[in-house]
């Protein structure tokens, strides 16, 4: 059942909450396809949301982080804002220095969206992507069905049907984990041998860089704050890479945990690209400093995979259907064992 939620720029915004067997509960604004809540009972007995959220629909759009939104037509940079297609050349808007970034200032962060919700762990939101909107060559008729299962997993499935022109989709969801203060006792796992190395400017440059022995190697199971100390001693601050996953949704490609408020976060996808951001979404000055306490983990193709083919087609021919899948289970973290705890 949907909840007036705010109005944005004249039109009304409405929540729809998902809810499952173990008092999980998901809310999602028609307006982006946010992510408005994500909570559950931990192990203190309280509720807790586990995203970064604001109570305030002009709030979202305020903030630059781009929280918990729906992100494309193609999720992260597009080199110089151009590509080529079926022998064509597009020129976009730059919204990111020379670059676009996130689709633009018209993407799907911008879209109110259609909603059904047909029961109460589904919601199922359309919208219709046109090139007189988001200056794309061709135009989509997408769906994305969001999915709460009885394991505490939210499932989004995307599904683009291109119309008589040819055109790109890879979008992401922005989603953002609410941490404790400084990353303390946070940790993150990532099945990833290697990142993406890029300009100055955040553009993929062609080579991957082996995380081995890195400050990047996550591998197995790092304490963040450990890396963030790591990169201190080369000149850096912040997280901000695309790691090489295997695309296969069969299992999970990283895993987070929150010592403190006793979860374990799995993340799925079908695609071959992560890119984990830390942040502080609240405060820019602490952010710049060094002191985090969100991390955004968004599935995608590669980055720039316009200009670098060889990581993934994200193309649609005329007609053509494409379909991609991501999820995010939350597990408690049980007490005593040691493999769940010591970090």
């Amino acid at each position: 059942m949907a909840e007036l939620f705010g109005t944005y720029q004249g039109q009304p915004v409405f929540a729809y909450q998902l809810s499952n067997s173990q008092a999980c509960h998901v809310r999602i604004l028609n307006l982006g396809g946010i992510v408005q809540e994500f909570s559950l009972p931990l192990a203190d007995g309280k509720r807790h949301n586990l995203v970064v959220h604001f109570d305030d629909i002009v709030a979202y759009y305020q903030n630059p982080y781009q929280v918990n939104k729906q992100i494309g037509r193609v999720a992260g940079r597009i080199k110089e804002a151009r590509f080529d297609l079926k022998g064509q050349s597009y020129q976009l808007e730059a919204n990111d220095g020379r670059h676009l970034l996130h689709g633009g200032s018209r993407g799907l962060s911008q879209v109110f969206f259609a909603a059904d919700q047909p029961n109460p762990q589904q919601l199922v939101l359309k919208c219709q992507l046109r090139t007189v909107q988001d200056g794309f060559p061709g135009d989509i008729d997408l769906t994305i069905t969001y999915s709460l299962d009885d394991d505490n997993q939210l499932t989004i499935h995307y599904q683009a049907s291109a119309g008589n022109r040819a055109t790109v989709f890879d979008p992401t969801l922005h989603i953002y984990w609410a941490l404790s203060h400084h990353l303390e006792g946070v940790a993150l796992q990532i099945d990833s041998p290697a990142i993406l190395e890029t300009t100055s400017d955040k553009i993929p440059t062609g080579r991957k860089i082996s995380v081995a022995g890195s400050a990047y190697d996550f591998r197995q199971r790092k304490p963040i704050s450990l890396a963030l100390n790591e990169l201190r001693q080369e000149g850096r601050l912040a997280l901000d890479d695309a790691y090489e996953v295997t695309a296969d949704f069969s299992r999970p490609q990283a895993y987070l945990w929150d010592r403190q408020q006793g979860y374990c976060l799995e993340i799925f996808s079908s695609r071959n690209g992560l890119i984990v951001f830390t942040a502080n979404p609240f405060d820019q000055a602490a952010a710049d400093q060094g002191i985090f306490n969100a991390l955004a983990t968004e599935p995608q193709t590669l980055p720039d995979a316009l200009h670098h083919p060889e990581w993934g087609d994200i193309s649609l021919a005329a007609g053509e259907v494409k379909e991609y899948t991501m999820a995010f289970k939350v597990k408690q973290m049980e007490e005593g064992r040691e493999d769940e705890t010591n970090f």
